[in-house]
């Protein structure tokens, strides 16, 4: 009766778990469309398209299936649910497995709470993404690797759990390919349990069968969505697409020791932020709980090292800020894996005080703290920037107009405009990537208004044609300025939800009308009001090298060397390797007939990207002003190689070699 009782408890304390996390997160979803890669996944999912690489064909279904089972709410709030929900129902496996560790209700749900609350899966269970499902999927294998292992040890194993534990490892791979991590571990246990040969050709045929998901992206490309990144229809476009070929070399950066322990320590900042330091206490008294346990002890540690220092070596990344986002959600295994020592070594505590006021107590405070701490960057109930950002957008255009679009956010959610919403399709969008939007046939000439995004490369293109350039709100557009058209631009323009504390996607959009309000004021003859735009920009972005070196870019332009100085500094300051960033200030040290500083930034511009040729140019002509003719030669002969396009390389290798032969008697 006893154990039919708890079973009872249990079943209803994972129902109450799944709703209290369930109703957290969508108290605090995003109610529309947000940055980063939701707009694409959405819009691929709305149109059972295929998105970026890997493709990610299990999401993409159960994304349309939740924007036909729900009718409230906009696409992107329907598919933003899609994270919430798989969240939650990873949140009710991990209260199940430390339910096996721990027999104690009580800190299980704790412990999983506290992990509902950790901050990265929370801020990926309030939009659209596809980690919440990858989570899931860990915490079910975890959870049937358990159920296995106490039949297994018992004596009774039915083998049909493992088989459906080898399909749910082959489709988990359809989702994201963090999941091949999990391989070694499947591996070991499949030999743990000596698993005959016969059933193993069964498990390796249902992994081939949970894999098969991925003929989705060829048929579904066959029938041209309207998101149909690389058109995977080919047997090579479709490899080179579940590969993630054309993101090239996993590992880009030379490896160093030093560069080794910053990352694990990157990473300890990051395990602090999800939990708090105090949750971290009783982290050591969970492996100890274990002490019992061997096997499940390595079988719970290998994964924790696979999916943290194992993932630090195999990235490989710099640690900017901007990288870090991005790489943060690749830990969401490993602090799951916290979590279950977290409640473990909870209830090694409360083995040794024995008093339930203070199970009770730490209970609450491991729900409590990572609640309260990280409920302020989480809260994205109202966060339309990607929304806005679309709409204003296509606000700064008139109609039948071209734009040259570029970067995820502002391409992302102009795609998932033009998908659901079907928004100004008068338009006509390029990408430079061409990977949602053409690139091919553009006739700039044919056209009557041309606009383009910050990040586009055909800004560069028409600055070196001399073409004449204008902010436009927040793009440019190419004709001569109208302060009573941008007045009215501006107006129009939504701006909700915008608070300068929000979380590092949200101010790269932000900032980004801070910047150009600095634009429209120097086009406006009022410097003083510019660079008090570029200012504040440069405070809520303080953390993002790209913006500084944007807004020293501009200044540069406009001949405001010593600002634009202290620009590309707080540019290299973000990020050390920076090329751009020192190949500017030898420039503007050059100018100031710096020859030493000049040089030292050049060298730097050369040693962080060896194929630079603007940065060799520039060398040859710091060389040629020490008179050092020879090697500035070399120099300019190098840009050319690399850029044959660069015509003040020819010119100057000509005049040097004048200057040589009338030198030599």
């Amino acid at each position: 009766m006893g154990t039919i009782k708890f079973q009872y408890i249990s079943k209803y304390q994972s129902l109450a778990i799944f709703f209290i996390s369930l109703f957290v997160y969508f108290a605090t979803l995003c109610p529309t469309v947000y940055v980063g890669d939701s707009g694409e996944l959405t819009a691929a999912a709305y149109s059972l398209g295929i998105p970026h690489p890997s493709g990610y064909p299990l999401y993409c279904v159960l994304g349309k299936i939740f924007t036909l089972l729900f009718p409230f709410g906009d696409i992107g709030f329907r598919v933003n649910l899609l994270s919430a929900f798989f969240a939650s129902v990873s949140i009710v496996f991990l209260y199940l497995i430390l339910i096996k560790i721990t027999n104690d209700s009580l800190l299980a749900s704790a412990a999983s709470l506290a992990f509902a609350f950790s901050k990265t899966l929370w801020s990926q269970s309030v939009f659209a993404e596809v980690y919440t499902l990858n989570i899931f999927f860990i915490a079910v294998l975890f959870y049937l690797f358990l159920v296995i292992k106490e039949k297994y040890d018992k004596n009774i194993l039915h083998w049909n759990t493992f088989y459906l534990s080898a399909f749910i490892f082959g489709i988990s791979l359809t989702n994201h390919h963090t999941m091949l991590l999990f391989t070694p571990i499947y591996l070991a246990f499949i030999i743990y349990i000596r698993t005959p040969i016969k059933k193993l050709l069964i498990t390796f045929a249902l992994i081939i069968l949970g894999l098969s998901f991925y003929c989705y992206i060829p048929i579904r490309s066959l029938a041209n969505p309207y998101v149909n990144w690389g058109n995977p229809e080919t047997f090579n476009n479709f490899i080179h697409h579940i590969t993630r070929s054309q993101y090239g070399s996993l590992t880009k950066e030379i490896r160093t020791f030093s560069l080794f322990l910053n990352q694990i320590k990157s990473y300890y900042n990051s395990v602090f932020i999800q939990y708090t330091p105090y949750l971290l206490i009783l982290i050591p008294f969970g492996i100890v709980y274990f002490r019992k346990q061997k096997l499940l002890l390595y079988f719970t540690l290998a994964l924790f090292f696979i999916f943290s220092f194992g993932f630090i070596y195999l990235l490989n990344s710099k640690l900017t800020p901007e990288i870090l986002d991005s790489i943060e959600v690749f830990s969401i295994p490993s602090y799951f894996i916290l979590a279950i020592l977290i409640g473990s070594g909870s209830k090694f505590i409360i083995e040794q005080f024995k008093s339930n006021l203070v199970k009770i107590l730490l209970a609450t405070f491991i729900i409590l703290l990572p609640l309260k701490q990280n409920f302020p960057v989480c809260n994205q109930n109202n966060n339309f920037i990607a929304y806005d950002l679309g709409k204003n957008i296509f606000k700064s255009m008139l109609p039948k107009s071209t734009l040259l679009s570029s970067g995820d956010n502002h391409v992302f959610s102009l795609v998932y405009l033009r998908t659901i919403e079907e928004t100004n399709k008068d338009i006509k969008i390029y990408d430079d990537s061409g990977n949602l939007f053409p690139t091919t046939n553009i006739n700039l000439i044919s056209e009557p208004s041309v606009y383009y995004t910050i990040f586009s490369k055909w800004g560069n293109s028409f600055e070196a044609k001399a073409i004449e350039i204008a902010p436009n709100g927040i793009i440019y557009k190419l004709g001569k300025y109208s302060e009573k058209e941008s007045k009215k631009i501006w107006e129009s323009y939504n701006l909700r939800g915008y608070i300068k504390e929000k979380d590092f996607l949200s101010r790269i959009v932000i900032v980004q009308y801070y910047f150009f309000l600095g634009e429209k004021f120097f086009a406006e003859k009022n410097p003083q009001k510019a660079l008090y735009e570029y200012n504040l920009a440069s405070e809520i972005g303080f953390d993002m090298e790209k913006l500084h070196y944007n807004i020293g870019y501009s200044l540069y332009k406009k001949n405001m060397w010593n600002l634009a100085k202290n620009y590309f500094k707080k540019a290299i300051d973000v990020d050390w390797t920076y090329t751009q960033a020192h190949n500017n200030l030898s420039v503007i040290y050059l100018t100031e007939n710096d020859f030493e500083n000049a040089t030292k930034e050049v060298e730097l511009a050369i040693k962080f990207n060896p194929n630079n040729a603007e940065a060799y140019n520039n060398l040859g002509t710091i060389l040629g002003r020490k008179g050092d003719l020879k090697n500035a030669i070399t120099a300019w002969k190098k840009a050319l190689h690399l850029n044959s396009n660069i015509t003040t390389a020819r010119e100057n290798i000509e005049r040097a070699k004048s200057m040589l032969e009338s030198k030599t008697p």
